[in-house]
């Protein structure tokens, strides 16, 4: 999953940041990456 995510979003996970609350389940992952993604414009 931190592999997935690393290399399919262009995001580090640090050590605190791998946890049931982040990556627990799969709307958890979808949830901390969507909150790690810079906004959109336009």
């Amino acid at each position: 999953m931190i592999t997935f995510v690393e290399g399919g979003f262009g995001l580090h996970i640090s050590n605190c940041e791998i946890g049931e609350d982040n990556l627990g389940s799969l709307r958890a992952a979808a949830h901390f990456v969507a909150n790690r993604q810079p906004y959109a414009v336009g």
